[in-house]
């Protein structure tokens, strides 16, 4: 699989924890000059990341960049890369390797985990084609180097501009560190009955972006002291924190071997501060599903209901978590019931987990 939900992740990917450093370019084409000045569009998506980084790591990954703020020319024109959704791999290491011949007599790209290539805001595909933005995680085997001998690494480029702003930029670093699409590649309305607006890597653009506590043990900002596992049978209590505090916790209840139901609470505050509903959020994940393919699945406590003015469509999640007295049954696979006994003036919840 390209990316999966599984744990741990994989070496090949860029460090979540502490120090992570970044080199930024900024790139341009003949048929498509920069207009902008460097440093407006490097402000424009980069210092924002950072802080949000921060934020919903609870200070453990230190984003640190280095922004080279000139335009460097590419040596074809935007057209001649096929920049949009379905490219091929031969395609998009043709472009990496144009831009490592460019700047790779001048740029020692040595001991950066992760290289943001900005093209300018009029290098987008075109009108009707399906995509804004893309990612690639160039690795050695796929003999993109500079002529220093370097290797470039987790590459995130972003073309054009997008109406999520910087969140474009948080989204396609999440997948630098590891994480998968979340939203349904081959029918993306479809993302509306998977995570909806819960993770950023399922919709950038919503009020709701903060990563799913699944992702942030998967990052190692939650530590497994601040998840419980339930595996046996029997009933058992436990009190969810907001993943958005630095008190927060989970719980995982393994139901298949590759998927588990994960509990987590969500409150109005925080990178979650617009959104409309709180409560405890639970979800399915399946470490055997691939990116862009739904492996995370959040199920709805108010499935005829959507308390997001957007719309039913990506939104009809937006008011998913349970409340107080609420409880799911899960009726396929293993049989738990999960009930939200109370709800806490901090923003916690007491849950009570029964499996047979």
């Amino acid at each position: 699989m390209d990316r999966s939900e599984g744990l741990p992740t994989g070496e090949e990917f860029a460090s979540s924890v502490g120090t992570v450093k970044v080199l930024t370019l900024l790139v341009d084409f003949s048929d498509h000059p920069a207009r902008e000045a460097a440093r407006a569009r490097y402000q424009e998506l980069v210092p924002a990341t950072a802080r949000w980084y921060a934020a919903s790591s609870y200070g453990r990954l230190r984003y640190r960049d280095t922004p080279v703020l000139k335009w460097w020319r590419m040596p074809r024109p935007f057209t001649a890369y096929h920049l949009e959704r379905g490219l091929t791999f031969e395609e998009h290491r043709a472009f990496l390797q144009d831009l490592a011949d460019t700047v790779g007599h001048r740029i020692d790209f040595r001991g950066y985990e992760i290289v943001n290539v900005l093209a300018t805001r009029s290098a987008m595909p075109p009108s009707g084609a399906d995509a804004t933005s893309t990612f690639s995680a160039a690795r050695p085997q796929d003999g993109v180097r500079t002529a220093g001998g370097a290797s470039l690494m987790n590459v995130v480029n972003i073309f054009g501009r997008d109406p999520a702003g910087f969140m474009t930029l948080v989204h396609e670093t999440g997948h630098a560190f590891g994480l998968p699409d979340l939203y349904d590649a081959e029918d993306f309305d479809r993302t509306g009955q998977l995570t909806g607006p819960w993770d950023v890597m399922g919709v950038d653009g919503s009020p709701t972006p903060d990563f799913l506590a699944w992702h942030k043990w998967k990052l190692r900002w939650l530590d497994d002291r601040r998840i419980a596992c339930v595996s046996r049978p029997g009933t058992s209590t436990h009190v969810l924190h907001p993943v958005g505090g630095h008190r927060a916790t989970a719980v995982v209840v393994p139901g298949s071997p590759t998927g588990a139901f994960v509990l987590e609470a969500r409150a109005r505050r925080g990178l979650d501060r617009a959104g409309c509903a709180a409560g405890v959020l639970i979800s399915w994940v399946d470490t055997g599903t691939d990116s862009g393919k739904g492996p995370i699945s959040v199920y709805d406590a108010h499935p005829d209901t959507s308390c997001d003015r957007r719309g039913k469509d990506l939104y009809a999640l937006s008011d998913a978590p349970y409340r107080e007295g609420e409880s799911l049954e899960t009726t396929s696979g293993t049989r738990v019931t999960f009930t939200v006994l109370s709800a806490h003036r901090d923003g916690s919840y007491t849950v009570r987990v029964t499996r047979p």
